[in-house]
């Protein structure tokens, strides 16, 4: 889900939800409905903002996406343990952070 992902990567660069809503221009409260899932998939051009924001490409914040939802074909499971492995990795080091 595209709202994990953003939560994961705020969460790991060390990041307060009203410090990146205010560098990003956009409300405290639409962030984090947005990171709990309660807003619709938001548009490429916030994406690729929020990518921005953090010094990665867009592409790494829909691969998150992409891993945390639950649809995979049987031909990546190598791939889908991968990145599961890398998303718990990330949930880890979320908890383990002070």
């Amino acid at each position: 889900m595209i709202g994990e992902a953003v939560r994961l990567i705020r969460v790991l660069n060390g990041k307060k939800l009203t410090e990146v809503a205010t560098g990003l221009g956009v409300s405290v409260s639409y962030l984090s409905e947005l990171e709990n899932n309660k807003k619709k998939q938001p548009s490429f051009d916030f994406i690729n903002k929020y990518a921005e924001y953090f010094g990665i490409r867009s592409s790494a914040v829909l691969f998150f996406m992409e891993e945390l939802e639950k649809s995979k074909s049987p031909a990546d499971k190598t791939k889908a343990y991968i990145r599961k492995a890398m998303i718990r990795t990330m949930q880890v080091i979320e908890n383990a952070a002070p």
